[in-house]
């Protein structure tokens, strides 16, 4: 493995993560108590790298306590807007809080190019969308870029109006037929309590015509995402027609993968960057991810919980298995990508490429 030493990562506390670019905050907009829009100045040379697919997130590095913090955070803005992202500020969140009190206009930030598969497809007419809280990001993004003809059904959850991120703009949304839900709070028009399943069957009963839709979209915690999951394949909703985001990592042992295997050791060889790099893997020890951190490489990661796709490679040899999987389709892992985050060997020699 000496060989390969001499290409790893400078970690140096202020140098630029692989695959990020520094970019200026053109303005911070306060939207609720809690949350901020952040629109990004995307200079000259760099827009065709920032051009997004409604629904997709960027990842932010930050760095803060001397420590480097990376986060995935969806894109607001619709087609033709500055590029723009909302960020709630939560109770226990470092780079949150960071956005919501430290970060100010003119200071340059690193972040990815746009990324994600949770996205609004061309040729998409009639979709259906249920969000909570921050979740309502992404599906403004794929609201405002419905085509012409196109219609979106939402159904957006809150604690209560203050706390609702962007609700005029939602309110004023052409094409947008929207169903308000407030936990702690009685309005006029809107529906009492959380979507939960009792709501979901609701929704599905009163308007049947829904599941002729072309995509269900759902953004939330991990609790709702999987009430509504479960939903819609008992009314016979298509998997593949079924997308969700979450907001958040959920705990480690709420939906582990297959458990009735077991990762064993194994030499691992990973490509990344057009480097071959070479790694022991031991069980019950680090992921493919932490093991390439740890030996002073850069690979590329987020949130290292499963949610994103950041991590997302490909085993071409060998096999393995995730501890976690919240966004890889089926077809994708039967095709044998993994998220490296949770990414553990089943065989004594493995290749994993990220150059894919």
């Amino acid at each position: 493995m000496g060989l390969f030493k001499i290409f790893k990562k400078d970690k140096k506390e202020n140098s630029l993560p692989k695959g990020f670019n520094l970019i200026t905050i053109a303005k911070i907009t306060r939207l609720t108590n809690e949350s901020v829009m952040v629109t990004l100045d995307i200079p000259a040379e760099l827009k065709a790298d920032y051009t997004f697919k409604p629904g997709q997130y960027i990842d932010f590095s930050v760095n803060t306590d001397g420590k480097e913090h990376r986060r995935s955070y969806s894109i607001c803005s619709g087609p033709g807007e500055a590029v723009s992202i909302a960020v709630k500020a939560m109770p226990n969140g470092t780079v949150s809080k960071w956005f919501n009190e430290v970060a100010h206009d003119g200071m340059e930030i690193a972040c990815s190019k746009p990324q994600g598969q949770f996205t609004l497809e061309s040729g998409m007419k009639k979709v259906v969308a249920f969000a909570a809280g921050s979740g309502i990001t992404p599906i403004l993004s794929m609201a405002k870029g419905l085509e012409a003809g196109a219609e979106m059904h939402l159904y957006y959850g809150n604690r209560n109006q203050a706390s609702a991120i962007f609700l005029n703009e939602v309110n004023n949304l052409p094409n947008v037929k929207v169903q308000h839900y407030f936990s702690q709070e009685t309005v006029e028009g809107a529906k009492e309590g959380r979507l939960d399943d009792s709501h979901i069957s609701d929704i599905i009963k009163e308007n049947l015509d829904l599941l002729k839709s072309d995509a269900f979209f759902m953004c939330g915690p991990i609790e709702m995402t999987e009430t509504i999951t479960k939903k819609l394949k008992l009314f016979g909703v298509a998997d593949n027609k079924i997308k969700r985001e979450l907001f958040s990592a959920p705990v480690a042992d709420e939906s582990p993968t297959d458990t009735s295997v077991e990762p064993v050791a194994s030499d691992v060889t990973v490509l990344l960057d057009g480097e071959e790099i070479d790694v022991k893997f031991k069980p019950k020890g680090k992921t493919i991810l932490e093991l390439l951190d740890a030996e002073g490489y850069d690979p590329p990661y987020s949130c290292r919980g499963g949610v994103c796709s950041t991590c997302k490679a490909k085993v071409t040899k060998g096999k393995a298995t995730m501890r976690m999987n919240y966004v890889l389709t089926d077809q994708e892992v039967e095709e044998g990508y993994v998220l490296c985050c949770q990414t553990e060997p089943l065989t004594d020699k493995i290749r994993i490429e990220f150059d894919v």
